[in-house]
């Protein structure tokens, strides 16, 4: 098990009300990041991707199980996804058709 997505309407500072949860695929590294609709968690096993369009419906759209031995670093530009490990870099497409 890989822990939660908590998501949060914040419209009302005051009083933040839950949306909901989605489980994780995956657990590990804490890096995470926001690219579009998407937050891209890095886990122990591989890298989730989750559609966060609609925050009452948050859906794992991909998993990449990539062996990395370590995380150290995401980054997503122009639809590329780049992984860093302590002696490698992958990159991804995430959006190729």
């Amino acid at each position: 098990s890989g822990g939660t997505i908590e998501v949060f309407d914040i419209s009302n500072k005051a009083s933040p009300s839950s949306l909901g949860s989605k489980s994780l695929t995956d657990s590990g590294s804490s890096e995470c990041i926001i690219a579009e609709n998407y937050l891209i968690k890095a886990g122990s096993n591989g890298i989730g991707i989750y559609d966060i369009s609609n925050p009452n419906n948050v859906l794992e759209s991909t998993y990449l199980p990539i062996s990395l031995a370590e995380v150290d670093n995401i980054k997503y530009h122009n639809n590329y996804l780049y992984v860093v490990g302590n002696t490698q870099v992958k990159v991804f497409d995430l959006f190729a058709e």
